[in-house]
């Protein structure tokens, strides 16, 4: 029987947006150069919720979606309404932040360890004082992994 996976047991996240929490194991092709293997990073994330915890672990975040993901809560800080996605190809991973004119919303997370058997989602209440922490901490991320071209 595996053990149960608690988020305690994985160190401080590299990326931590209020339930959310992602940990970067390093690129799945450490050796490619190029723009498409080269970018893979391996993950581990996990969203939290009141009474509920759910992990995926693998290769299904590429660099440049987490650069776009990063450009996003700029333009959305700056601006105070609007939607800021972070887009994945694979279907394990998808999150977005939603304010209105008054800058307060919601970030949902849809997080799934088998995206052909399971589906979680969770919603959390925000404001537009937490996109300047998240934008910094990817920042930090995208200078430890570099996008290759």
């Amino acid at each position: 029987m595996k053990e149960e996976m608690k988020a305690h047991d994985f160190g401080p996240p590299d990326l931590e947006f209020l339930g959310f929490k992602l940990w970067i194991s390093g690129r799945q092709f450490s050796d490619s150069k190029d723009y498409w293997d080269g970018n893979w990073i391996v993950i581990t994330a996990c969203c939290t919720a009141p009474l509920s915890e759910v992990f995926a672990h693998g290769p299904f975040l590429h660099l440049p979606e987490l650069a776009m993901w990063q450009t996003e809560p700029k333009k959305l800080h700056n601006r105070i309404e609007g939607n800021a996605e972070l887009k994945c190809m694979e279907p394990n991973l998808n999150a977005v932040v939603k304010l209105n004119s008054q800058g307060t919303g919601t970030f949902t997370v849809r997080l799934t360890p088998d995206p052909i058997k399971q589906k979680h989602q969770v919603e959390f209440e925000i404001d537009q004082s937490y996109l300047p922490e998240v934008i910094r901490q990817i920042e930090v991320n995208l200078e430890k992994f570099p996008i290759r071209t």
